[in-house]
């Protein structure tokens, strides 16, 4: 009996009889279920450190960072023309601005979050099966529109006492400029969503390339935007606050259009 030979001792490579299996101590348990043996668990993975690797990480990063800089960048652009044409309507881009940005950029990273892990998924799926569709990007960019409009029409509701509270009662004279500039910064959240999902989406196909043009399109059109109104115009804080918004429209305008030009270069290769 087994109890009469006593413990197997461990070896490297053992391999087993399918009567039992090998547990910490050395021992057999005649009652549990063979182990199922993969071929592949022999082969070996490779070096974990590959410079192809390296080489598409930092492709693939490099455009990304860029991406999530270009907003910083913006707003420096914006507070650098504004400065020039007015010291308080400075001081009211900040509360203007945070009343606008915060709920904003809290919304398009859940959303960004969400959209990347099921859109990965889907291409998976699709993968596996030879199969064509973007019903996960469709339902994220009408999600965001819609989430954005409602987001907007709630900030500009309630934009006269919040800016205000911003602000705070020794800083009440800058409250007008600040909430001129928010209200207007308010038509811009349902494009900053929409931009949001756009550029996750591509993210998750591996593809900053396009995020990162339309990114650095709408850049140009801010800046350009800022200079002509702000100090062209003599529009303030309200051309700054519109120059923002347009950018805003470019970038979801050109990201939603190369989602549509993906989507039916796609189904073209799948038919063909």
């Amino acid at each position: 009996s087994m109890d009469e030979r006593g413990p197997p001792p461990v070896v490297p490579n053992l391999e087993l009889e399918p009567d039992g299996v090998v547990v910490l101590n050395g021992s057999v348990d005649p009652d549990a279920a063979p182990i199922a043996r993969d071929e592949k668990d022999d082969v070996d993975d490779g070096p974990i450190f590959s410079g192809e690797l390296f080489a598409r990480l930092v492709r693939f990063t490099l455009p990304t960072m860029a991406i999530w800089l270009s907003g910083p960048i913006l707003s420096m652009v914006d507070t650098a023309v504004v400065g020039k044409a007015s010291t308080l309507e400075l001081a009211a881009m900040t509360p203007g601005g945070v009343y606008v940005d915060y709920p904003s950029y809290l919304l398009s990273s859940a959303l960004a979050v969400a959209t990347t892990t099921l859109v990965a998924q889907e291409r998976m799926k699709r993968r596996a099966r030879s199969e064509t569709g973007d019903a996960t990007v469709s339902d994220a960019v009408a999600l965001a529109a819609v989430l954005g409009l409602v987001v907007a029409v709630v900030l500009a509701a309630a934009a006269a006492p919040a800016v205000a509270k911003f602000a705070g009662p020794r800083s009440a004279s800058i409250v007008p400029a600040a909430l001129t500039y928010a209200t207007i910064r308010c038509l811009g959240v349902p494009f900053a969503l929409v931009a949001s999902v756009a550029q996750a989406s591509f993210l998750a196909c591996k593809s900053p390339a396009q995020p990162l043009l339309a990114v650095g399109a709408s850049g140009a059109v801010n800046l350009v935007a800022d200079v002509v109104l702000v100090c062209g115009l003599g529009w303030g804080i309200g051309g700054a606050a519109a120059a923002t918004v347009a950018s805003q429209a470019v970038v979801a305008a050109a990201l939603v259009y190369l989602l549509l030009k993906q989507g039916r270069e796609r189904r073209a290769a799948a038919a063909a």
